[in-house]
């Protein structure tokens, strides 16, 4: 028996061939923390694909599809609003988290995103590993995340 290889010229031919898996992307400045938790992503989902950009025109290709996720870390504030809005127009099925530094510390575009309700869920980076893994899969199952000093703060103030 002889063996034999091939090998696929682009994106677009993989994307045939090989069975669909549904992708989370992180959306990241890239620094150690950041390949640390892609690689936890990795290791807890297999069945999906994970995808590193470090520039939010990477979620213009036309090639990312089925996105059932997209995380963003370390990124400026300001960039937030366009980010969101490529995220919707090129994603629209794609729930988003943000993960922080400090929940109260949350920037107040970042808080008006998330009471909006364009923000799916918001991780703050002191959580426990295992706790940040089963956020992002209630992320991907539809259900949302928020640490309860953040919800204390965007609450009406006739209910806090």
């Amino acid at each position: 028996m002889y063996r034999t290889s091939s090998t696929m010229s682009n994106i677009e031919d993989c994307n045939k061939v090989l069975p669909k898996k549904s992708k989370i992307v992180m959306l990241t400045k890239t620094d150690l923390f950041a390949e640390c938790l892609t690689q936890a992503i990795s290791a807890r989902f297999q069945d999906q694909d994970i995808v590193s950009l470090s520039d939010a025109d990477g979620l213009l290709d036309h090639n990312l599809i089925d996105v059932s996720l997209v995380m963003l870390y370390s990124l400026p504030a300001a960039e937030f609003p366009s980010i969101m809005r490529t995220i919707h127009e090129f994603h629209p099925k794609a729930a988003v988290g943000v993960m922080v530094q400090n929940a109260d510390e949350l920037d107040s575009s970042i808080a008006d995103l998330v009471d909006e309700g364009l923000v799916h869920g918001v991780l703050p980076l002191n959580l426990n590993l295992d706790v940040c893994l089963t956020a992002i899969d209630l992320l991907m199952k539809g259900g949302e995340h928020f640490p309860a000093a953040l919800l204390r703060r965007l609450a009406p103030s006739g209910l806090a």
